[in-house]
């Protein structure tokens, strides 16, 4: 795994894991059940590495969840939308790709270059995080209000609260903006190699005995 994707990695699991962890300590401690949440953020340096492991696990645990959030906004024809926009954009362009077979081109691409394949999973790492952040901010908004409810917090917390869910809602957007985004670089990324737009490498072994 190259530092680059790793990088990708903790954005997309760690600090969405880790907000996660932070609201739901903080909702605990809000009952008196613990007061892991003040040590949270009162943690020395081996402590927060063993936040940062935490966050990461919780980060995939709560991955399928921030996935079915997501899915509440977004069309489950997302690749079809994108290429559909890509079309639209691009209205001489003449393709006969098929949106079902992306992950095939994106193997492809994977395998060619590595500088490509980082951008696209770079639009992919940032739309995890994004939805990551707006789950986060859901749970958040659901916390203060049920503090609010049974007299553990004070009313203007609610304020905070609606301020939370439109803040969750402008992520999840945001997520389904840079999902989008993976989709139609893909589809670039695939027109790109056809012809007229392929870029062939002159066969060097020609060259030479032009020159002898």
């Amino acid at each position: 795994m190259s530092i680059r994707t790793s990088i990708y990695d903790f954005f997309a699991y760690t600090i969405p894991g880790g907000l996660v962890l932070f609201a739901v300590l903080g909702g605990f401690e809000m009952f008196g059940l613990t007061d892991l949440w003040t040590k949270y953020y009162r943690s020395n340096f081996s402590e927060l590495l063993t936040i940062v492991v935490c966050s990461y696990i919780v980060g995939h645990l709560t991955n399928p969840l921030n996935s079915k959030w997501l899915k509440l906004f977004e069309s489950r024809g997302i690749p079809k939308l994108a290429f559909d926009e890509f079309k639209a954009k691009h209205p001489t362009i003449k393709t006969d790709i098929n949106p079902n077979d992306l992950e095939i081109w994106f193997a492809s691409i994977r395998r060619e270059s590595m500088e490509l394949t980082h951008e696209v999973d770079r639009q992919k790492a940032t739309s995890i995080l994004m939805r990551g952040i707006s789950f986060f901010l859901v749970l958040s908004c659901l916390i203060l209000f049920i503090g609010v409810f049974s007299g553990k917090l004070i009313w203007w917390y609610s304020i905070i609260a609606i301020f939370t869910a439109l803040f969750s809602f402008i992520a999840v957007k945001e997520s389904m903006k840079f999902n989008k985004w993976f989709y139609f670089l893909i589809f670039e990324l695939v027109v790109s190699r056809k012809e007229p737009y392929v870029f062939t490498k002159p066969d060097q072994s020609k060259e030479n005995s032009n020159l002898t």
